[in-house]
């Protein structure tokens, strides 16, 4: 089992940070968390999966350093810098964890239907079928 410091050098890593503050920052973590982490002796798993899906490195290797270290490109969401999510990104994700199910199947729907909208409009067809929610 890796110890926190570890954990923290390797989502530094997978950030292309200079170092833990500037990871924190280009996660769009609090800048005090490191400290949390470290007192509790551990990095919460939500904290290791937000790097993953950002960055594209494998969750078991910043939490272990096991396997590869990526198993997919880093993510592309229209942000220059790494792949890191954009401030609007990151409101709609905080959103989005803090919402019930309700909110999210209707959130979804909702984006859905003016994904397929703007789809049409474009003369193209769309993957999504709108009033269907995941």
């Amino acid at each position: 089992m890796s110890s926190v410091e570890e954990i923290i050098a390797r989502m530094t890593k997978a950030t292309g940070a200079k170092d833990q503050q500037e990871m924190l920052e280009k996660a769009g973590f609090s800048v005090g968390l490191a400290s949390k982490w470290k007192n509790r002796g551990a990095v919460p798993a939500r904290a290791i999966e937000k790097v993953s899906e950002v960055t594209g490195v494998t969750f078991v290797w910043l939490k272990n350093g096991h396997g590869a270290m990526r198993a997919r490109p880093p993510a592309d969401h229209g942000h220059v810098g790494e792949g890191l999510l954009s401030a609007d990104q990151k409101q709609l994700l905080d959103l989005w964890e803090a919402a019930d199910d309700d909110a999210r199947e209707y959130a979804l729907d909702i984006l859905k239907k003016s994904a397929a909208k703007l789809r049409a409009k474009e003369g193209g067809g769309s993957d999504l079928k709108a009033g269907n929610s995941a």
